[in-house]
């Protein structure tokens, strides 16, 4: 439900040294198309247009970064497709059975209609049944079990949507592909006043040596 240029990511984007590309998935922000509150595997296929468009281009993908939804879907896409080694999880959900707060206005609603109109600020959400039962379906300690990167996950503190649990749950299942576990004190779930670039950064400078 967050774009490109929301919360701490264009504020990431221009202090991570690196040359870095972040976009709105269909439906979001600036891109056109239908939103989905499932969709993961479709954006995970969008992952992999902007990781083919960037190698056509001449760049060498090194690392993939999600926040919230997003933290799932780049780890999926490890899973998937393999080729980018680095990845970082920032507030990733693994019970994907709990459903995030935000959503309990409509849950009744979409429950008996099928669908129903979230209202988040002046946008509004159309929340498909179809797409909350994708959601919930989703086993994330397969994708974990699975994964093919080096995982950094980045969790706040205080996050008040996704349990911090969560976060030492996929350490846990992550194992030895967990390179780098950070739990931000006093951070939230959006990381307000946050730089996460010095978390980001600090991850990279430890990995990024090794795929040398």
């Amino acid at each position: 439900m967050a774009t490109k240029d929301s919360l701490f990511l264009p504020s990431l984007s221009e202090k991570l040294p690196y040359n870095n590309l972040r976009f709105d998935f269909e439906g979001n922000g600036q891109s056109t198309g239908k939103f989905s509150i499932g969709g993961f595997k479709s954006e995970v296929d969008q992952i992999k247009t902007v990781v083919d468009w960037a190698r056509n281009n001449g760049y060498i993908p090194l690392a993939l970064i999600g926040h919230s939804k997003g933290a799932n879907e780049v780890l999926m896409y490890s899973v998937v497709h393999g080729d980018v080694p680095l990845t970082v999880s920032i507030a990733g959900r693994v019970d994907m059975g709990v459903l995030p707060k935000l959503l309990d206005p409509v849950l009744d609603k979409v429950e008996t209609e099928g669908q129903a109109t979230l209202s988040l600020g002046p946008k509004e959400f159309l929340v498909e049944k179809a797409g909350l039962q994708e959601r919930k379906k989703l086993n994330m300690n397969k994708i974990l079990s699975a994964q093919k990167s080096w995982v950094c996950v980045i969790h706040g503190e205080n996050d008040e949507i996704t349990n911090p649990q969560d976060a030492f749950q996929m350490k846990t299942i992550l194992g030895q592909n967990c390179f780098d576990f950070q739990i931000v004190p006093e951070a939230d779930h959006m990381f307000k006043d946050v730089d996460l670039a010095v978390h980001i950064e600090n991850f990279f400078k430890k990995s990024v040596p090794l795929l040398e």
